[in-house]
């Protein structure tokens, strides 16, 4: 059967035919044939394509029986070096979702059935498909791994792929490829952990069981498993190579949960961002420091229920020891990137979660921030649908400067709390009386120095009753104090 796909192709300009459920594209050779008067347009694409692919495939046939792996081998990348001079042409999206056999004909057709720029887009497809598989395949890997200390269901899949690849991609691998994995995969069916049975780190591993082949490098294409070599970093640097469940930033401050790292209280999403910026900074001259603090504030965010049981520092009920009301605020610069973060576009799309970006942002949480803001405003844009205006890195984070007292706390000189008159005040460690405290009855011990006060002088003093009638909640039950004042009354009069 053969599949067309339904996008635009720059490179043949005739309609094309889309076959049920199915959605790549394939364009029409440079020679096409002059339609016949009963054909509609899209019933020539396909019987042109088909007729193509046909004859591509009868060649392949020949050239595949002609050739051992070993040669095959050398025919591909022969003819792959021939087409890498061409890669990058406006053609590169043609053939996208078209089957791995179907792409595999139009890249090695050496005989005319397809043109240069048409077997560049069928490489390039090719690389993207197989870049994908590998990325989710080395995933699903190392999530094994933190679960099992094996990686049995990559050995199985990456078998089960290669045996799916067309002959000519089979022989990109190294010799004895497939009898090297049926071997590991009766190796690690024993008890022994994978990391006893082969001396590597789990991304080793994984870079050892999917090797590199002509037909996925292309310079246009992501890096092989990427996405998995910064979920490693990620595992390495925060959890020390092995995941830890996500609990619940509900319970994050409960007795029970005291000493828990607040990196446990990270989501799946959180841990997949973290990981893609580590992938991104991977071969950047950065400090990864600065994204495990990034890290490490999120994880606080979580683990204080998304923010909820941390009040802010300027809600206006911070003193200090003389009573003055304080506040804090993010120095000069700070203050500066914070605004382009709130002002700018890329806030709206970024995958950082939009209530943590509010809670980093407001001042009232300097004293608990650790993260860079120029670090943070080039992730909140970097990943993003703006991610294009993201300025360069240059050497701006290469070394990790940890900022101490990076926050602003200003004295207010008019707001002052009330503060009821002592009973007695200590001045260089000489304790004495006020005219408050000789009025209510207090005298000082002679031997310690303590402000003590007969009990009944306690009961009789007016504020006592004062106090009764003044106590928190009787809004709420009036004749509770009323009983009470009776009773204090009663007592004043023994």
């Amino acid at each position: 059967m053969v599949i067309i796909n339904s996008h635009n192709n720059p490179v043949r300009t005739q309609p094309v035919a889309t076959s049920a459920g199915i959605n790549p594209q394939a364009p029409a050779s440079a020679n096409a044939e002059k339609q016949p008067a009963s054909q509609t347009p899209s019933d020539s694409s396909v019987s042109l394509l088909a007729r193509q692919l046909g004859a591509s495939a009868t060649q392949a046939q020949i050239r595949d029986a002609a050739l051992d792996p070993q040669s095959l081998g050398q025919k591909a990348s022969q003819v792959l070096t021939e087409l890498s001079g061409r890669v990058g042409g406006p053609d590169s999206g043609a053939f996208e979702g078209m089957p791995r056999d179907q792409l595999a004909l139009i890249t090695y057709a050496e005989h005319g059935e397809f043109t240069v720029e048409e077997r560049v887009s069928a490489w390039q497809e090719t690389a993207r498909q197989e870049q994908l598989w590998r990325q989710s395949a080395a995933t699903r890997a190392l999530d094994e791994y933190s679960s099992t200390g094996k990686m049995t269901g990559l050995l199985g899949e990456a078998l089960a792929h290669f045996k799916s690849l067309p002959v000519i991609e089979q022989a990109q691998y190294p010799t004895g490829y497939a009898d090297d994995l049926l071997s590991k995969i009766d190796l690690d069916s024993s008890d022994a952990p994978i990391t006893q049975l082969r001396a590597a780190s789990p991304m080793e591993i994984v870079r050892g069981l999917l090797p590199e082949t002509g037909f996925s490098r292309l310079s246009n294409t992501h890096e092989p498993a990427a996405d998995a070599r910064g979920r490693q970093i990620m595992l390495d640097r925060l959890y020390g190579g092995r995941e830890s469940p996500v609990m619940d930033g509900a319970e994050g401050m409960l007795f029970k949960n005291v000493g828990r790292s607040s990196l446990e209280y990270l989501t799946k999403q959180d841990r997949q961002l973290l990981s893609d910026i580590y992938a991104y900074v991977r071969d950047k001259n950065v400090d990864m420091t600065y994204v495990d603090t990034l890290a490490g504030d999120l994880g606080d965010y979580r683990q204080c229920d998304n923010g909820r049981i941390v009040g802010t520092f300027n809600s206006g009920h911070q003193y200090n020891s003389q009573g003055w009301q304080l506040s804090v605020d993010f120095t000069e610069k700070d203050s500066a990137t914070a605004s382009r973060m709130l002002q700018g576009s890329a806030i709206a799309s970024t995958r950082l979660d939009q209530g943590f970006m509010r809670y980093m942002l407001d001042p009232g949480h300097a004293l608990g921030s650790w993260v860079d803001f120029d670090f943070l405003e080039h992730v909140v844009t970097r990943f993003s649908a703006e991610a294009h205006t993201a300025t360069s890195l240059d050497n701006q984070f290469s070394t990790y400067v940890w900022k101490n007292n990076n926050y602003v706390m200003t004295t207010s000189s008019t707001v002052r709390i009330q503060r009821p008159d002592p009973d007695f005040i200590t001045e260089n460690g000489v304790r004495r009386l006020t005219e408050k405290g000789r009025a209510l009855g207090y005298t000082l011990e002679e031997f310690t120095g303590a402000a003590v006060r007969p009990h009944l002088e306690l009961v009789r003093a007016k504020s006592g009753v004062e106090i009764l009638r003044q106590w928190f909640g009787n809004e709420r039950n009036p004749g509770l104090s009323g009983r009470l004042v009776s009773l204090w009354e009663r007592l004043g009069k023994m």
